[in-house]
């Protein structure tokens, strides 16, 4: 295994005295983490003379990559709420309060101020802020780095592959003090989280969490969710039933004769 891998590990093994009450969640420097992304991989190996015995084959495949974590998360408590947890939490804390209402009006002016500065001409020279600091920016501002895992020979697409994968990852799984596998996400797309699922329900008779595969969080990588965002967002405003409501999206699009507008999908 690759050396990054190697520190995260050992790091982690290591940490005897650091404890969840001890690291913030925040302080990036005590303690490193990092996740897995996997996608399927395609080999299409043709044939030059055609058989009954010999035809076309496609190979299914998988490849990953391990990324370490610019902002560390390790402290962060993995356990289900209890209901009576749920319920004891005031209404305050879900709704916005003030500060959160002011930090919003401040992020929208400088987005209005962003789009009026790019269309509109009189505006041009105008001074604008074009990044908005965080509590996490000089941490999101390091390059990523990430170490090439290989490609693993199993099909995602079947459940015993999908097994067969996570068996794999769990050698890179990391531990805590008392030797317990911790949470590792996994990022993928739409579809090979409901396999990852699905192979974890096939596991759920392990005798230990690493036999059912409990180990791994499955999560939809970051250009998949805006697609999937971007697609529920068309599905619920962009409605062919709207079209007589004014203000609509498939409205605007009548109104203005867009007839090469499609619905995603």
């Amino acid at each position: 295994m690759s050396d990054m891998i190697e520190n995260i590990q050992t790091t982690n093994k290591e940490g005897s005295t650091l404890t969840k009450t001890v690291i913030p969640t925040y302080d990036v420097n005590k303690a490193l983490y990092f996740d897995i992304t996997f996608d399927n991989v395609n080999q299409k190996i043709g044939i030059r003379h055609h058989m009954r015995s010999k035809k076309n084959a496609m190979l299914n495949m998988v490849q990953s990559y391990a990324t370490l974590e610019r902002i560390g998360s390790y402290g962060l408590c993995n356990e289900v709420p209890s209901a009576d947890v749920i319920r004891n939490i005031s209404i305050s804390d879900l709704l916005p309060s003030s500060h959160d209402e002011t930090e919003l009006k401040y992020e929208l002016s400088v987005i209005v101020s962003r789009i009026l500065t790019t269309y509109i001409p009189v505006f041009s020279e105008v001074d604008t802020l074009w990044s908005i600091r965080h509590t996490y920016s000089a941490e999101s501002e390091r390059k990523s780095e990430i170490v090439p895992l290989g490609i693993i020979n199993k099909d995602e697409s079947t459940t015993a592959g999908m097994i067969e994968i996570l068996d794999n990852f769990l050698q890179y799984a990391p531990a805590d003090r008392y030797g317990d596998p911790q949470q590792l996400v996994v990022f993928c797309d739409g579809l090979s989280c409901e396999r990852v699922e699905g192979a974890q329900r096939a596991r759920i008779n392990g005798h230990n969490k690493q036999a059912r595969l409990q180990t791994f969080e499955p999560a939809i990588q970051e250009w998949h969710r805006r697609l999937m965002f971007l697609q529920d967002t068309f599905d619920d405003f962009f409605k062919y039933e709207s079209h007589r409501e004014k203000g609509t999206l498939y409205n605007l699009k009548q109104v203005y004769q867009h007839k090469g507008l499609e619905v995603w999908g």
